[in-house]
């Protein structure tokens, strides 16, 4: 069996993105132990703009302005609460953020500022096109700095409680094949979103969901997780840049959709250009274009940005330089894109001070639900992981001060091993591959739980989980690290395919993210309500529609 260490700290933060490092900054000020552990890099280097209402673009923008474009993006299903906390303090954490050395684009001394999707008026602040990568890149030295210790690649398989309490978690070394033992007084969940569910995502291989899985397996309440965003234009074709994401905000700088036909369609649609749609409304249109026969070769768009100033697509380097490698040049050659599986707008259930339902468990960034409501507007993911990253660590470093800390007892110990063991089979001829399972999953997820939903194919998809459900716990096993690595995502997967199709199902009209084509009417009446998912004690999901919170 694998060899155990044993690792103690005063916080645990899973995920190493602009959340969960920021998180663990804030956590540190209090002067305790905070351990960083992460499987990945994550999404964050790959976010080019921040929502800031500086209003240095525009000066009627502001908090208040910032705070109803948020709500109207949503559908005002999001919890009003993390809203004016997200709007208020946006502006606090870009300063606090330059005071480590964070420089934004500016001109003329003041911020530059892009029009990006559901906003009222250019908000989004930039370093070029790779303000992630920097901001990742300068949370991680200042981190080094003071010493924050960062554990990786390591995997979080499962967190541990005792009377109500978190204690620690178990996880596994990757590279060095060894099981982790981590006493914790509080855990901070930062891990980010779940696109490797869907066959075609922008987000790299590494966001599985994991973190949803293991706050729902410790008892975490979940909240609308039946909204998954699809961003509009990730590129089909050249296939060099299969998958990659064209931003938002360069239609704002004057690019524009066409179809196989020649046409701009969005000027003939009933929002009349390509910036006046949110994300889902875009991808909805884009896909009727190609369902009525006017897509292109490769099953989408054309993306053309040959009136984007010079200048202006000069802020985009990472995109230009791409694309030019692959024998594309963006300011004369069309590119052909379409909706892709994006950000999970649901996720764990938090109040203001990022705290679940269980103590000890703060959760900061993508993961969270309640932010967006049915809808996350254009450079929302930045801000939302930097301010709830910094308020996720002042809660777990205070929680951290006034609890002492527990140990996870030999049982429970020897129980977590046996478990991965049972998933461990180097001689079965007759197993499942996880690759195998991974993609057949992916498959039905994206058919189920796609773009355009209905009953039919939503309960399909169900049946077809269950099934994979089946065959795993009788077939999947594990011949080495990689592997087991890869079973315990698949899991994790299964739980949430469960959640998105249950509840999906359930909402039964279409609401910013989640489209019925058999209810395709919002209904404030019946359905503004958020849409509740917890473990029972039996191990069954339970599923529950109630108030806004």
């Amino acid at each position: 069996m694998l060899e155990k260490d044993f690792v103690t700290t005063d916080v645990l933060i899973i995920g190493s993105g602009i959340a969960g490092l920021r998180a663990s900054l804030a956590a540190k000020k209090y002067n305790i132990s905070v351990l960083i552990t992460t499987k990945g890099w994550g999404a964050s280097p790959f976010i080019t703009a921040i929502n800031a209402p500086l209003g240095h673009s525009d000066e009627r923008d502001s908090p208040e302005v910032y705070y109803q474009d948020t709500l109207r993006g949503g559908v005002y299903l999001n919890n009003k609460q993390l809203v004016k906390v997200l709007a208020s303090q946006a502006i606090p954490s870009i300063r606090e953020l330059e005071t480590l050395g964070m420089e934004f684009d500016k001109e003329n001394g003041r911020y530059a500022q892009r029009l990006v999707s559901g906003g009222t008026y250019p908000r989004a602040i930039h370093k070029k096109d790779r303000a992630g990568s920097e901001i990742v890149d300068l949370l991680g030295k200042e981190a080094k700095r003071q010493k924050i210790r960062i554990l990786s690649p390591v995997m979080i398989v499962r967190i541990a409680k005792k009377g109500g309490k978190i204690i620690g978690a178990f996880g596994l070394d990757i590279k060095n094949g060894r099981f982790l033992i981590i006493n914790a007084k509080a855990i901070i969940l930062a891990t980010g979103g779940i696109g490797r569910l869907y066959e075609f995502t922008t987000y790299p291989n590494d966001i599985t969901g994991q973190g949803v899985a293991l706050a729902y397996r410790v008892g975490a309440e979940l909240v609308d997780m039946e909204f998954i965003q699809f961003e509009p234009t990730a590129i089909l074709h050249p296939k060099q840049c299969y998958g990659m994401l064209i931003p938002t905000a360069m239609f704002g700088d004057g690019g524009k959709l066409v179809n196989e036909d020649g046409e701009r369609f969005m000027l003939n649609s009933k929002y009349g250009s390509e910036t006046k749609a949110q994300k889902h409304e875009l991808a909805l249109v884009i896909a009727k274009e190609v369902r009525e026969g006017r897509g292109t070769k490769h099953g989408g768009v054309y993306f053309n940005a040959s009136t984007i100033a010079n200048k202006t697509m000069e802020t985009y380097p990472f995109h230009f330089q791409k694309l030019l490698s692959a024998g594309f040049d963006l300011r004369r050659d069309s590119v052909e894109v379409g909706p892709a599986a994006h950000s999970s707008i649901g996720g764990v259930k938090i109040d203001e001070g990022c705290r679940t339902n269980i103590k000890g468990l703060f959760a900061g960034g993508e993961i969270v639900g309640g932010v967006h409501g049915a809808n996350r507007i254009a450079g929302n993911g930045a801000t939302e992981a930097i301010v709830f990253g910094k308020i996720a660590g002042e809660s777990a470093g205070e929680y951290a001060i006034e609890n002492s800390l527990q140990k996870i007892s030999k049982d429970e110990i020897l129980f977590e091993e046996e478990h991965l063991r049972k998933m461990i089979d180097t001689a079965d001829s007759n197993r499942l591959t996880p690759s195998t399972v991974r993609s057949k999953l992916q498959k039905e997820v994206s058919r189920a739980g796609g773009l355009v939903r209905s009953a039919k194919t939503l309960e399909r998809g169900i049946d077809k989980v269950e099934q994979i459900k089946e065959k795993r716990a009788k077939l999947l096993k594990a011949t080495n690290m990689r592997e087991l690595i890869q079973c315990l995502e698949i899991d994790s997967m299964l739980m949430l395919a469960e959640a998105i199709l249950k509840t999906a199902l359930i909402r039964c009209e279409s609401r910013g993210a989640h489209y019925r084509d058999d209810f395709p009417f919002l209904d404030d009446k019946r359905w503004l309500k958020n849409v509740l998912v917890k473990r029972r004690g039996d191990g069954s999901m339970g599923i529950l529609a109630c108030n806004i919170s």
